[in-house]
C-alpha cells in the first residue's frame, strides 16, 4: 500500500514537471496540497490497516483462550479423578500433583489472556457485585498463594468493618496478584504485609513488600499489559505474560475504584487500592 502510493506521487510529479513551461507560484502552491493529500490518504489507509490487523489478532487471540478453556478443563478434572479414586504414591503422586498445579496455573494465564482481550477489543470487564467481607476474601487468597510455597507467611492486618459489594471472583483475582506480585519481587516472603481498613464510604487495601525499588521509569507503565519493564529493570526473568498488575487495574476501574504505587529504597513497594463499599 505504501509502496501504491509512493509510485503515485511519483507519477504525478513527472507528469506536472514536464506539463510545465513557465514556473508560477500557483503550480508549486498546487503541488504542495497534492502532497498534503497524499500525505494525508496515506496516514489515514496505514491506521486504518494496522486495526484491521490488531483487531484480526485480538479475535484469534479469544478464539484461541477459549478453545484452549476445554482441553485445559479435561486434564483438571481427569487429575482430580486420578487424585480422589486411586491411590497414587510416591513419585505417581508427585507427577499428579505437578500436573494439578501446572493446570491450574494454566488457566489463570488463559483467563488472563482472555481479559486483556477484552479490553482491547473495547468491552468493560463484567462485574456482579454481592455482598462480602474483602477480610474473609484477603485470606482465601493468602491461603491459596501460599498452598504450594512453604515460605510464604504474609501478615494481614484488618480494621475497621470491611464488608461492602464487589464481585467476589474479580477481587480474589486482583488480591491474587497483588499478593503474587509482592510475593515474587519482595526480598523476604515473610515481609509482605496487606492490609485492610474500613472507611465510612470506602475500604483501603494496601500490599507491601520489601526488596529493590521499582525504577521510575518502569512505574508509569507498569499496568500496562503486555509489559515487563520492572523484571527488565532489577534483572529477573520473566515467567508471566505480564497480566497481571494490568487485570489488578482492570478490576478496580471496573469498581469505579482508584490504584496507586509507590516505590523507594526507604520505604519499599507499595501498592493502595480504595474501592467503593457499592460498585
Amino acid at each position: 500500500m505504501t509502496s501504491e502510493f509512493r509510485h503515485l506521487r511519483a507519477c504525478v510529479i513527472r507528469l506536472w514537471v514536464n506539463s510545465l513551461h513557465t514556473p508560477e507560484l500557483d503550480y508549486f502552491q498546487d503541488m504542495i496540497r497534492f502532497n498534503e493529500a497524499i500525505d494525508e490518504a496515506l496516514a489515514e489507509s496505514t491506521a486504518a490497516y494496522a486495526e484491521q490487523v490488531n483487531h484480526s489478532r485480538d479475535i484469534f487471540l479469544a478464539i484461541l483462550g477459549h478453545d484452549l478453556r476445554a482441553p485445559l478443563q479435561a486434564v483438571s478434572m481427569s487429575t482430580e479423578l486420578l487424585l480422589r479414586r486411586t491411590s497414587l504414591e510416591g513419585d505417581a503422586l508427585t507427577c499428579a500433583q505437578h500436573i494439578k498445579r501446572g493446570t491450574r496455573h494454566m488457566a489463570v494465564m488463559v483467563s488472563d489472556l482472555l481479559e486483556l482481550v477484552r479490553s482491547r477489543l473495547g468491552k468493560r470487564l463484567p462485574v456482579e457485585p454481592v455482598p462480602m467481607d474483602l477480610a474473609d476474601a484477603a485470606r482465601e487468597a493468602i491461603a491459596e498463594a501460599c498452598a504450594g510455597n512453604p515460605e510464604c507467611d504474609p501478615t494481614l492486618e484488618v480494621t475497621g468493618d470491611t464488608r461492602g459489594f464487589w464481585d467476589a471472583g474479580r477481587l480474589n483475582q486482583l488480591l491474587q496478584n497483588l499478593i503474587g506480585n509482592a510475593l515474587q519481587h519482595g526480598s523476604n516472603k515473610r515481609d509482605v504485609t496487606i492490609t485492610l481498613s474500613g472507611e465510612p464510604d470506602v475500604v483501603r487495601l494496601t500490599v507491601h513488600n520489601d526488596g529493590v525499588p521499582i525504577p521510575e521509569e518502569a512505574i508509569g507503565t507498569i499496568f500496562d499489559p503486555l509489559v515487563r519493564s520492572a523484571d527488565k529493570a532489577l534483572g529477573q526473568p520473566s515467567t508471566s505474560l505480564g497480566l497481571g498488575l494490568f487485570i489488578v487495574k482492570e478490576v478496580v476501574t471496573a469498581h469505579q475504584g482508584t490504584i496507586e504505587v509507590s516505590s523507594n529504597e526507604a520505604d519499599g513497594t507499595l501498592f493502595t487500592v480504595v474501592l467503593p463499599r457499592k460498585a
